[in-house]
């Protein structure tokens, strides 16, 4: 009954709580006759408890958080918390518990204050957990996002060896390079650790009867700076894997690393190395670019895991003294209060510690936090599960909109949002402007004539002037979006371009570039296209299997690689400088990729334009007759498509980015589920040619009059999907025979979709709900959903006031014996939290612990009388009392208008001193002291005077 009564208590006090509202009072917009001039006007917004990241944006592609925009303008707006962090609330107090988290989630924990000013005086705390040794890091400790503590203990336990690239399954006998001055390397990835065992596979001697003699040196470097970073010494034997340790005591951050053997002898040793040249390889002689890898060198690695939880209590050691300084400075900014007086409590006050690492079971003990409350020291061991709960932002004012620099590239239906509110939507007419978004090359080749392209984005088809100051005193003009130059020497340069469309609709942007070397270009260009197409195929990788190949060969993955291949080869083999700029010309003439463009969309349904209705298709496969054209029947078809068949959709877009700023071929990718409601079978029409759809399974689909039809069966439903190698949207609608179509019904098209309550249009909640919202009944609604909670908080707190106590102590002796306990505890200086201790000791539940420490202390302990219930109590006892007295003296006046008539004998009580009087007496004193019975003193009022 208890957990049940809680739960609905909290689900009203949510529900109560004030909720997030946006609320767009009015707006002002100025005309923008130019995509060179910003958004400009004035919006009137009151927006209430938002989520602070609530961000302002435009469906022209620009955006900015709301927050960053208020502070640019410095505007005045409220945080909750006030310095706009994410908060945490309490939950179950776990002190002494154990609690369970996994890799995947962080767990948070904290301290919880109330009642004053706080300023904490010591942190103390102790930790238990039963992680293994692991690979990754197993605990860390983040204290309130002020320090971090993590474990950094080792074992010396060696993961596997780790040979980067070599494959140990092939060609496991093949050796042949002599090691000697010039190290081999092999780049290997090193998880996060502090000993290192380096070691490689190295072959017989050349002359097995004159033993080698010579120790072979491991190197270590770091890949992104290709400094030395440790080596080490090792005598090798024949056929075995051996190596040596680095142990320096230093932490190794997890990466990639070069891995690398030579002798430090100035001649080559007798010893090979193995190696095997399959796959990818990643291996080279140190020296040359590890671009060129064309072999894979027997070199591994080997880290040691972190070390299990027998060591965290000694390696759990976090400084007491700073940790509470920085404890003190988080409290006061996120809750106010000064150095001096200490953090503002009066309400709560949380300190928060978040652990994350390896899935495990872990303990708080040993927990002593000392702190200052209203002058006096206490201390608490009880800590709490947290729950984070973002940060909201509130404001009323006024937003310039001229600030946000917001631009709009075109002619278009412009909608500006905050969060998924609209602001506005109004339609401009713009004169777009070209915008220059970059050029490339960005370290062109000196010596050799170069392409350098513009990427330039330009709505419109007029053509464009291109105004080109090279930096070396050339200038040129240009009406294509690129220039041939060619550098003389190696240095930086400035290229200014200016782009014009006429009149003042122009740009211009400066351009800091480098000029390089061919074999700098080579070396670079190499690696640079190389991991264009890793991330590009990577991309591909993940999108559906039934059109992933397709994707493939539009980016031409395949050929790419081969020309890399070929490119790298002939740079191997080059001799000259010539043959440097020739292949340097040749690897910068690749069109390479960069990236997949995604646009994606969701519907739940089939709209369309009467536009997109065409009957012949639909004739033409069912050999129907009628004299109607598309136009008579547009309005029909679409009627009965929104009564009978139910849709929903998906579309994914897919533009491939180049290197340069421009883009290739693109494929769009569709699924349907359609269910008809109809007791006619149907067609869903496609406007495009059978040949050009490529679908993931056969759907029976049937080529018409340049149209693809998929039959659906009366009261069926289909499921399918395809692939159109263009980005233009194709139109599509759904239609039965023709006969079963009726012309004169008709569809209201007065519904544009685009989330705006056009009223001039016809819209109204009726006819379009998607876009009018009836607010004026939701608001009633919500008023009367409002009015039903608080008659139902009401009659709960009608039962806490009348009924909880007696609920918690059926026997009233119980109660009584514990508020004397809790006198005489405070009478030996016992505070609450000692007294709360004791009790819970001694058996007694949470719940009537808490309940009888309130009412010691004179606290309410029923629900916050929302509802003044016992005021209004006590007004309608006082006017039944002043009620009663107005009758009573009205009949006391009646009984004083009749003293002078003549009456009986007055019916006195008996003297005192008879015997009869002796009793009378003896019976009223019993009977007063009756209506004084313990039960009747429970329920007494006593009225201080």
């Amino acid at each position: 009954m208890k957990r049940g009564i809680l739960i609905v208590f909290l689900l009203i006090a949510s529900i109560l709580t004030v909720s997030a509202e946006i609320k767009i009072n009015n707006y002002s917009i100025d005309n923008v006759p130019s995509s060179l001039e910003p958004l400009k006007g004035e919006v009137n917004l009151t927006l209430t408890s938002e989520d602070v990241n609530i961000m302002i944006y435009s469906n022209d592609n620009d955006s900015i958080f709301l927050k960053t925009f208020l502070d640019f303008q410095n505007s005045d707006y409220d945080c909750s918390p006030v310095d706009c962090s994410s908060g945490y609330s309490s939950s179950n107090e776990i002190s002494g518990i154990i609690f369970n988290f996994s890799s995947s989630e962080e767990k948070s924990l904290g301290f919880v204050f109330s009642g004053g000013m706080i300023n904490i005086e010591g942190i103390n705390f102790a930790i238990e957990s039963d992680f293994a040794e692991r690979i990754n890091q197993p605990l860390s400790v983040d204290f309130f996002g002020e320090d971090k503590w993590a474990f950094e203990k080792f074992s010396n336990t060696f993961l596997e060896k780790d040979w980067g690239c070599y494959n140990t399954t092939e060609r496991v006998g093949a050796r042949g390079f002599q090691i000697g001055k010039n190290p081999y390397c092999e780049l290997i990835y090193i998880p996060e650790t502090d000993k290192i065992r380096i070691g490689a596979k190295i072959g017989s001697p050349i002359s097995p009867e004159e033993p080698e003699d010579k120790n072979l040196t491991m190197y270590l470097y770091s890949k992104d700076s290709g400094e030395k970073l440790e080596d080490c010494n090792y005598f090798p034997k024949t056929n075995e894997f051996q190596g040596c340790i680095i142990d320096e005591g230093d932490m190794y951050l997890a990466g990639d690393y070069y891995v690398c053997v030579g002798s430090q002898d100035l001649t080559l040793t007798r010893y090979e190395i193995y190696f095997e040249n399959v796959g990818n390889n990643c291996g080279f002689p140190y020296g040359s670019s590890p671009v060129s890898s064309t072999n894979d060198y027997a070199i591994f690695a080997q880290a040691v895991r972190y070390a299990n939880y027998t060591f965290l209590e000694e390696e759990f050691d976090f400084d007491s003294d700073d940790i509470t300084e920085k404890a003190n400075r988080y409290l006061i900014e996120k809750y106010g209060g000064t150095e001096s007086s200490g953090a503002n409590c009066s309400n709560e006050c949380i300190l928060p510690f978040t652990f994350s690492g390896t899935t495990q079971r872990a303990r708080i003990k040993d927990i002593e936090i000392v702190y200052q409350i209203s002058g006096g020291y206490t201390t608490s061991n009880e800590i709490y599960e947290l729950e984070v709960t973002p940060a909201t932002i509130s404001f009323d004012g006024l937003l310039d909109l001229r600030l946000l620099d917001f631009n709009i590239s075109k002619t278009m239906n412009y909608i500006l949002k905050i969060g998924d509110e609209i602001i506005f939507s109004k339609r401009f007419n713009v004169t777009s402007a070209p915008k220059i978004l970059s050029i490339f090359p960005m370290e062109p080749v000196a010596g050799i004539p170069m392409k350098v392209s513009a990427n330039v984005e330009f709505p419109s088809n007029k053509s464009l002037t291109y105004n080109w100051d090279m930096g070396d005193g050339t200038t040129q003009t240009t009406y294509e979006p690129y220039i041939t130059h060619t550098y003389e020497k190696i240095q930086h340069y400035t290229i200014k371009l200016n782009v014009s469309a006429g009149g003042n609709l122009k740009d211009s942007e400066e351009f800091y570039i480098k000029t390089i070397t061919p074999e700098a270009a080579i070396i670079s260009g190499l690696l640079s296209r190389r991991n264009s197409v890793d991330v590009i195929k990577t991309a591909i990788d993940k999108t559906p299997f039934w059109y992933r190949q397709e994707l493939s060969s539009i980016a031409n993955i395949v050929g790419l690689t081969t020309t890399l291949d070929t490119l790298e080869k002939n740079y191997q083999g080059a001799t000259s400088n010539n043959d440097y700029i020739r292949i340097a010309a040749e690897l910068y003439e690749i069109s390479v990729p960069v990236g997949v463009d995604i646009t994606s969309f969701d519907k739940p349904y089939l709209m369309n334009d009467l536009d997109d209705i065409n009957i012949e298709p639909i004739l033409a496969i069912t050999n129907d007759f009628t004299d109607g054209t598309s136009e008579d029947y547009a309005k029909a078809i679409l009627s009965w498509q929104n009564t009978n068949i139910e849709a929903s959709s998906t579309s994914d877009s897919y533009n491939i980015l180049l290197l340069d700023g421009s883009s290739i071929g693109s494929l769009s990718a569709y699924t349907f589920h359609i269910k008809s409601n109809s007791n006619e079978n149907s067609y869903f029409a496609i406007d495009a040619p059978l040949s050009s759809l490529y679908f993931g399974e056969d759907v029976g689909a049937l080529e018409s009059e340049d149209f693809t039809l998929i039959p659906i069966k009366a009261a069926g439903e289909g499921y399918f999907e395809f692939y159109y190698k263009s980005a233009e949207p194709l139109s599509y609608f759904v239609s039965p025979s023709l006969t079963a179509i009726v012309i004169e019904s008709d569809i209201d098209t007065t519904c544009n979709y685009n989330s705006v309550c056009e009223e001039n249009l016809g819209e109204t909640y009726l006819t379009c709900r998607s876009d009018c919202k009836p607010v004026g009944k939701a608001i009633l609604y919500g008023i009367l959903a409002i009015f039903a909670v608080f008659i139902l908080y009401t009659i709960l707190q009608i039962w806490y006031n009348h009924r909880y106590e007696k609920y918690l102590f059926a026997d009233g002796r119980e109660l009584y014996n514990l508020l004397m306990f809790i006198a005489n505890a405070k009478t030996r200086g016992m505070d609450d939290s000692k007294i709360s201790s004791n009790l819970k000791r001694q058996g007694w539940s949470n719940e009537r612990v808490a309940f009888v420490i309130k009412k010691a202390n004179g606290k309410r302990t029923g629900l916050v009388e929302i509802i003044p219930i016992s005021k209004i109590s006590a007004i309608l006892r006082n006017m039944k009392v002043a009620n009663q007295q107005k009758k009573e003296a009205k009949q006391n006046n009646s009984v004083n208008q009749n003293i002078n008539r003549p009456m009986g004998p007055p019916n006195l009580p008996p003297p005192l001193n008879s015997d009869a009087g002796i009793a009378n007496a003896r019976n009223n004193v019993a009977t007063a002291f009756g209506q004084l019975s313990p039960r009747n003193i429970n329920k007494s009022r006593f009225t201080r005077k």
